[in-house]
């Protein structure tokens, strides 16, 4: 609706019908805003879900890639030293983005802070846990000549690797699953308001026909009795 003032023609005499058709021309534009409005949720429910699908397909291949990359470097030296210089890459090229006015390229530290309330608690558990893992890698134990790291078996540690990750890439789906419903129940509960705003504006367009109706036979009888 419009919300510049209606253009009145005072060249036309006030009558009851002109005001009523002015009215129900008011209040179909009403409707008409609430139609557009609903098409609007439609299509932002239908973005949202789009976006919620692409998070789960980012996380289910961030778990493919974590498996991938914690196995190869377990299994082979070279293989941990080529991740890493990816990563430092990736680093290096979110430096600049963000020097640029970028956001910078989504990765799963960033997204496990935007984890949201409901998985809040399982995500601070895993990141309290890969803590300690980390922990543990570094610690040492006293010996008669000197501190000496602690040795932990191999599978031990690709064990703890892959379950951490795993759970995170997981808690990843569950809230990729959250936006998903979440935008349906929000655009659900918005289109019902509208759609019940909407009802009460036809019934009322539908009183006014009324009323023009009577009207129009009044002044037919006024007419037919002149």
């Amino acid at each position: 609706m419009s919300d510049q003032p209606p253009i009145v023609d005072f060249s036309t005499p006030w009558s009851n019908l002109t005001a009523l058709q002015a009215q129900r021309q008011m209040v179909q534009s009403v409707a008409n805003d609430i139609r557009s409005s609903l098409r609007d949720v439609d299509r932002y429910e239908g973005e949202a879900i789009n976006a919620a699908n692409m998070a789960a397909v980012w996380a289910a291949t961030l778990m493919v890639c974590d498996i991938v990359r914690i196995g190869l470097s377990a299994a082979d030296k070279k293989a941990a030293l080529a991740f890493s210089t990816q990563d430092r890459a990736i680093q290096s090229a979110n430096r600049v983005l963000k020097l640029f006015g970028s956001g910078g390229i989504a990765t799963k530290a960033s997204l496990m802070k935007s984890i949201g309330p409901e998985l809040e608690g399982a995500a601070k558990a895993t990141d309290t846990l890969r803590k300690v893992a980390g922990e543990l890698k570094k610690l040492k134990v006293p010996t008669t000549n000197g501190p000496v790291p602690v040795k932990i078996p191999k599978e031990a540690s690709l064990l703890v690797d892959l379950g951490l990750a795993m759970a995170e890439d997981t808690i990843l789906l569950l809230q990729a699953g959250n936006m998903q419903r979440q935008a349906s129940v929000t655009a659900a509960q918005s289109r019902m308001q509208m759609r019940q705003n909407l009802q009460k504006v036809l019934n009322r367009i539908m009183l006014i026909d009324g009323e023009i109706t009577r009207e129009f036979e009044r002044l037919r009888r006024i007419g037919n009795t002149a």
